[in-house]
């Protein structure tokens, strides 16, 4: 009977200590902007930016993670390889400070190289260094699916998300021969922290289920002890 008991209580306390590790977890969230925009070739078209909405939060949210960005219908006529991206998180009332900027690729060419250009799709991009995604072509075709960023994600993390946006700006080489584009918008997928305030709870939970945990493998070892001498 003790041992059965002791199995149950031991299943409870790895059920408990899960949910512990939930609430200390992250949570994802994503957010999208509210457009896209055309890419021209000229001075005053070369150049698009896309904004989310400004986040709000009733008290400081810091960014635990940024899991991945997604620019949703990107499509360019020709010479893709002349085109650029920069996802960054900016403050619209404070614009001279920095949150932090990722390229997630580059131009690999100037106003004469050709290549290709975008196919419509989705195009999602993940963190410089994560592994089994494609890295942005310099030649060849360019097909909807997941690549890895130019540069880490990293450089958010921490960063509080309160009064801030995510902007996505795609620059084009300023040329005749430059293709033109469009996307529909963007999406930022991230990860904020639980709720810390559910944290005590769970641990006053688990130490109360480990000391009964405690308490059941003396009561088992004792039993054992009298069975050794009575045997």
């Amino acid at each position: 009977m003790i041992t059965t008991n002791f199995q149950k209580w031991g299943a409870l306390v790895a059920s408990l200590a899960s949910i512990l590790t939930l609430s200390s977890a992250a949570e994802a969230i994503t957010f999208t902007s509210t457009g896209g925009g055309t890419i021209g070739r000229t001075s005053v078209n070369r150049v698009v930016t896309a904004r989310t909405a400004q986040i709000t939060t009733a008290t400081p949210t810091l960014l635990d993670s940024l899991k991945s960005v997604t620019v949703k219908d990107l499509t360019l006529t020709t010479n893709a390889k002349r085109l650029s991206a920069i996802l960054s998180l900016v403050d619209l009332a404070d614009p001279d400070t920095d949150y932090g900027a990722v390229t997630l690729f580059s131009a690999s060419g100037n106003s004469t190289s050709t290549s290709l250009g975008i196919s419509s799709g989705n195009y999602t991009f993940y963190t410089e260094g994560a592994i089994g995604y494609a890295t942005w072509p310099t030649t060849g075709s360019y097909q909807p699916g997941n690549y890895v960023s130019v540069d880490a994600f990293s450089v958010f993390n921490g960063v509080d998300l309160d009064g801030k946006t995510w902007q996505l700006e795609l620059t084009n080489i300023q040329s005749g021969t430059s293709g033109t584009g469009s996307f529909t918008n963007f999406s930022v997928d991230a990860a904020v922290p639980f709720d810390s305030n559910a944290a005590p709870a769970g641990v006053v939970i688990v130490f109360g289920a480990l000391m009964l945990r405690r308490k059941l493998q003396q009561r088992s070892a004792q039993k054992m002890s009298l069975e050794l001498v009575n045997s």
